[in-house]
């Protein structure tokens, strides 16, 4: 349940009879598409052994996201996935958290994360479309404020750009923008002075 700024409460995402999945990669799909649940971990009841025994493949060191790369190394362990239609977690919307605040370095690391989860879930195409389009946005946003900042990191980040950029099922428009900002810091200033 979403308890909005101005004191109103909406449930974003319902459902009226339980769901079980057997397949993890179809729960994941349903997760992202976000119509019955979401990725977050506070609505959600795990099963000890995935915190045990689960080794993830990849590793994530971000602030944004970490419930959905949990999620990702966690689910396809799972032997069992359940959505009960119970509302009772209480999602406080707050203009000055995390998801609210102006693009900066701190966001950068999700890049990453994309890339990762578009090696890891190549199997599905709904998720790597999903899971491009996110890729796409937060590139776009990242390169152009490394450019912007003249950044020393720039590089680091237009190579894992590059790397994600071979599997994404990018628009053209996107591969063309990112072409652009991915362009050496003099070309892209150029670039913006055109435009």
């Amino acid at each position: 349940m979403k308890d909005e700024i101005d004191g109103s409460f909406s449930y974003p995402y319902q459902a009226d009879a339980a769901i079980f999945w057997d397949d993890s990669i179809a729960a994941m799909e349903e997760m992202v598409r976000g119509e019955k649940f979401i990725w977050n971990l506070a609505d959600k009841i795990y099963a000890r052994r995935l915190f045990v025994d689960v080794r993830p493949t990849f590793s994530y060191r971000g602030n944004y996201s970490e419930d959905l790369y949990f999620n990702a190394i966690a689910l396809p362990h799972a032997k069992r996935i359940v959505f009960q239609p119970v509302y009772g977690y209480h999602y406080s919307m707050n203009g000055e958290s995390l998801t609210h605040q102006k693009y900066h370095a701190g966001m950068l690391s999700i890049i990453g994360l994309w890339v990762n989860l578009l090696h890891a879930f190549s199997m599905s195409a709904f998720l790597q479309r999903r899971f491009s389009s996110y890729f796409a946005e937060s590139s776009i946003a990242g390169l152009a404020f490394l450019q912007k900042n003249r950044d020393p990191g720039l590089v680091m980040y237009q190579n894992l750009v590059r790397e994600g950029m071979k599997i994404a099922c990018l628009e053209i428009w996107e591969r063309e923008y990112l072409e652009i900002l991915l362009c050496s810091p003099k070309a892209y200033q150029e670039w913006k002075k055109e435009e």
